[in-house]
């Protein structure tokens, strides 16, 4: 991902961040990693991390709307804009458990964390340490051995 927030991977998936206050009521803007911010609208709850790894509580999303390419979203407990500046900058996590079961012959890039790379030569590059997306593709991040 884009940016190095610190969670137990095990449990939880980073979904996306919130980049600034929107209004005066409490709204945030999330940037979606996912790069389809309308997915957000089917969790019930987020849970935010601190960059230094802190978790919140989770939080019920009671207003979410799409504005180009983020999602404008008001949590409960959120009701003002000094609210929402305090938590700017925080990573959005979801449960993996909350994650809609993939289709046939699909996965979660996350889910290739930690798989060997080989060529279809059969030599072996490493294992898929992280993905990162440029905006363009997604990029493998390999560890050689």
């Amino acid at each position: 991902m884009t940016d190095n927030f610190h969670y137990p991977t095990d449990n939880y998936i980073l979904i996306g961040k919130i980049v600034i206050p929107h209004g005066l009521k409490g709204e945030l803007k999330i940037f979606s990693f996912a790069g389809q911010p309308d997915n957000i609208r089917q969790y019930k709850s987020l849970i935010l991390v601190s960059p230094a790894g802190q978790l919140s509580p989770p939080y019920a999303v009671e207003k979410f709307r799409v504005k180009g390419k983020s999602a404008i979203v008001r949590l409960a407990a959120v009701n003002d804009r000094n609210a929402a500046e305090a938590i700017t900058g925080m990573g959005v996590l979801i449960l993996k458990e909350d994650l809609p079961p993939p289709g046939e012959d699909e996965f979660y890039l996350s889910q290739m964390e930690g798989l060997a790379v080989v060529t279809v030569d059969g030599h072996s590059l490493g294992t898929v340490a992280s993905i990162m997306s440029n905006g363009a593709q997604d990029l493998l991040v390999v560890n050689d051995q």
